[in-house]
């Protein structure tokens, strides 16, 4: 079972890769994928102190990249899910902040012309391939409920368990709540086609240190392992989990199975290819006829433009 991370850590074993959410590494040539928001949110927002409203204000460029990753990687969740894979969600408080709409607007004139702006609030959390919404709140109360493998893993490692938001729409049934509460803080749903979405309350595999041995390992921090023992075997039981919900060994046929393909496999196999080649060269005439159609608006700012807008196409 092939498992693809996206900056969600620890992850273990040769059948494993760690990406990031921002790359272009395709989640379809694994089983499963697990995400963490937080941590993807962390890496647009990093070394970037503007903030409106009291949330991070992203700069134009990250603006564009950030909107543009979350509609690809929501497409490809959705896809993937659909297909009979599992993906598995940390679960975060919403991950908002305001982004460039490219839009500007001036005031004055002359050495007082003043350009303004425009933004608008965007949450990372769009990417998930279900409609859901999270209230933030944190605390490691948790009860569970039920008793399929999935709450059986979460109750061996609760101690490592928190949650840093309830879910307010939950995708699902309900595989955990705060105690005293019916405020759900993880969830689980099945697609028709036998895949899963997996909303997880945070884990924590950071070993903890005293002042005294954080001192003591500063030079050779780095070769050190940073994580508890129970760190890889949480991934291990964690895939385990997800193979007994699926039913199979494995969610992947291995290569030699294809000489066994029956007519209407081999046939459905080629027109699934034809089709992926199609959904490929239409996003590659998407994505050009976009840019010219950009380049296109942009001579409006020969009658439109004024000032530095209007220079730049001078």
């Amino acid at each position: 079972m092939r498992l693809l991370s996206l900056d969600y850590d620890p992850v273990y074993d040769k059948d494993t890769d760690r990406s990031t959410f921002t790359s272009d590494i395709s989640v379809f040539d694994y089983d499963v994928v697990i995400w963490d928001p937080a941590a993807s949110f962390y890496s647009y927002h990093h070394g970037y102190s503007e903030h409106y409203r009291g949330l991070r204000s992203l700069s134009d460029d990250t603006s564009v990249r950030i909107q543009g990753d979350a509609v690809r990687r929501r497409s490809e969740f959705v896809e993937f899910v659909n297909s009979g894979r599992v993906l598995v969600v940390i679960v975060r408080a919403p991950q908002k902040c305001y982004v460039d709409t490219g839009e500007r607007t001036y005031s004055g004139t002359g050495r007082n012309r003043v350009t303004t702006r425009q933004v608008k609030l965007f949450d990372l959390l769009s990417a998930l391939p279900v409609e859901s919404g999270f209230s933030p709140m944190s605390g490691n109360r948790i009860g569970f409920e039920g008793d399929g493998p999935i709450v059986q893993l979460l109750r061996k490692y609760k101690k490592f368990l928190s949650y840093e938001a309830a879910i307010t729409k939950v995708p699902g049934i309900s595989l955990g709540h705060i105690v005293g509460t019916d405020k759900v803080i993880g969830s689980i749903q099945r697609s028709k086609a036998g895949g899963y979405l997996i909303l997880l309350p945070a884990p924590d595999f950071l070993a903890k240190q005293t002042d005294n041995e954080a001192e003591e390992g500063e030079e050779d921090s780095e070769e050190e392992n940073p994580w508890v023992p129970e760190a890889p075997e949480f991934q291990e039981e964690l895939l385990a989990a997800i193979e007994q919900l699926s039913g199979n060994a494995s969610l992947s046929r291995p290569a030699w199975a294809k000489s066994y393909f029956t007519d209407e496999q081999q046939h459905l196999q080629t027109e699934v290819v034809k089709q992926q080649k199609r959904v490929e060269v239409a996003r590659a005439k998407l994505a050009t006829l976009q840019q010219e159609k950009e380049a296109i608006d942009a001579k409006d700012q020969l009658f439109l433009g004024t000032g530095r807008a209007l220079e730049l196409e001078v």
